[in-house]
C-alpha cells in the first residue's frame, strides 16, 4: 500500500501541472477574448455554484480581496459577470453570471470537450475506463478544489 500510495502521489503531482498547461491553451484557444486561468475559474464557480460574495470567491481561488476585485473588474468589463450589493450584509458584494457569462463558461467547457474527445480518441476502452473511474475517485474524495 504505501509504495502503491507513493506512486499515486507521485503520479498525481506530476500530471496535474501537465494537465492544467493544456486546459489552459484550450481555454484561450476557445475565447475571443483574453481571460486568465483564475479568471475562468471564478467564472466556472459561479457557473457551478451560483451567485457568491467576492470573499468566497477570493477564498476559493486563493487570493487576497484587491487580487479578485481586479478579476472581477476584467471580467465585468467584458460583460460576463455583474456586482451587487448583498441585502443581508451591506459590506459584502455578491458576484453573479450575465446570460453572457453562462454562455461563455458553456463554449469553453464545450470546446475543451471537443479537445480532449480527440487526444483520447487513439486511447482503447479499458483505458478509457481507466480515465473515468481515476476521474470519478478524484471529484468524490473532492480533489477537485483546493488540496489543503
Amino acid at each position: 500500500m504505501n509504495n502503491a500510495l507513493q506512486r499515486a502521489a507521485q503520479a498525481l503531482f506530476e500530471t496535474i501541472p501537465k494537465v492544467n498547461r493544456a486546459l489552459r491553451a484550450v481555454i484561450y484557444a476557445s475565447t475571443k477574448t483574453s481571460f486568465s486561468m483564475p479568471q475562468y475559474r471564478v467564472l466556472s464557480y459561479l457557473k457551478d455554484y451560483g451567485q457568491s460574495s467576492m470573499a468566497v470567491l477570493a477564498e476559493q481561488e486563493g487570493v487576497k480581496a484587491p487580487t479578485m476585485s481586479r478579476f472581477v473588474d476584467a471580467l465585468e468589463s467584458q460583460g460576463l459577470v455583474r456586482r451587487e450589493n448583498s441585502v443581508q450584509d451591506k459590506r459584502s458584494i455578491l458576484v453573479s453570471l450575465t446570460e453572457a457569462g453562462v454562455k461563455k463558461v458553456r463554449q469553453v467547457r464545450q470546446n475543451g470537450v471537443e479537445v480532449v474527445k480527440t487526444t483520447l480518441s487513439s486511447w482503447t476502452q479499458q483505458e478509457l475506463d481507466l480515465l473515468t473511474t481515476a476521474m470519478e475517485l478524484l471529484r468524490i474524495h473532492q480533489l477537485d478544489g483546493r488540496i489543503s
